[in-house]
């Protein structure tokens, strides 16, 4: 019974805050600012003081970059005033937010990125580049996420080293990446994530060499005809039809008698369309 007063109570406060007017949360002097400021290192407050603070806009910027300065702030205080930064877009502090992407600590550096990210500025394509070779995983995904973004051609050698990255989440996101520009340059490392363990990420690769007509890629796409993966066979036969190479005719008419129906029909398309 009492949990239930408590939570009705803290949703009335939230409601009667939230219909506030603005400038009452930086009236006498800003401070109001400072008191969301220092509510949000409690836990039960954290949501709320974050909430008011992202209204506030501009209003808050001074006194929350202080705060982010403050070596004796939580660091999820910390890490909620970047997701503010975030959120509102705040172009005055790109600067701390540059600082915190070479801290020492990981969920400085990913809140810092992800913060930069949302505010899609093409100057801060170095810093997204550099992030792409973190040591941490999740930052290293969001800086390409980033740089997608921004579609910056000058990123292409990076999400071209990302592609062996040991994580699948990261390999598929530089293939996304590379889909974007339809680069030759990424083709020999493409051709060698077709050997990659994950199958979805060698079916992607397939259909992003299709799009090129190269001696490499069919020589590659052939060699893939021997796998017992049937989705990949099938991809990779439909590839070949798609490229129209008649070098591919000796390898595909075997299919034909395939024992399975999908690669049979597969097949037969993709001869029928080189031979057309």
């Amino acid at each position: 019974m009492r949990q239930n007063r408590f939570f009705v109570l803290v949703t009335v406060v939230f409601l009667v805050f939230s219909l506030l007017p603005v400038n009452y949360l930086y009236g006498g002097e800003n401070e109001n600012i400072k008191e969301w400021i220092n509510r949000l290192s409690d836990r039960k407050e954290r949501v709320t003081a974050k909430n008011m603070l992202i209204k506030t806009e501009g209003a808050a910027t001074a006194e929350l970059i202080n705060a982010l300065k403050d070596e004796h702030a939580k660091s999820s205080v910390k890490v909620d005033i970047i997701q503010i930064f975030g959120i509102n877009k705040t172009e005055e502090a790109i600067p701390v937010l540059k600082e915190l992407t070479n801290s020492p600590k990981p969920r400085f550096r990913l809140a810092s990125i992800k913060a930069l990210g949302a505010m899609t500025n093409k100057d801060l394509a170095d810093i997204f580049k550099k992030a792409t070779k973190d040591s941490y995983g999740e930052v290293r995904l969001e800086a390409m996420s980033a740089l997608m973004k921004l579609k910056d051609r000058s990123a292409i050698s990076n999400f071209v080293e990302a592609l062996p990255d040991r994580y699948a989440s990261i390999r598929m996101k530089a293939l996304d990446a590379l889909a974007l520009f339809k680069d030759k340059s990424a083709i020999p490392a493409l051709i060698e994530r077709l050997n990659d363990t994950n199958t979805s990420i060698v079916l992607k690769t397939i259909d992003m060499l299709s799009n090129f007509k190269d001696k490499r890629i069919v020589e590659a796409l052939i060699k893939r005809l021997d796998t017992g993966n049937k989705p990949i066979k099938i991809r990779a036969i439909e590839a070949l039809a798609k490229i129209k190479d008649e070098s591919a005719l000796s390898h595909l008419e075997p299919l034909l008698n395939d024992e399975y129906i999908g690669v049979r029909r597969a097949a037969e398309g993709a001869v029928s369309a080189i031979e057309g």
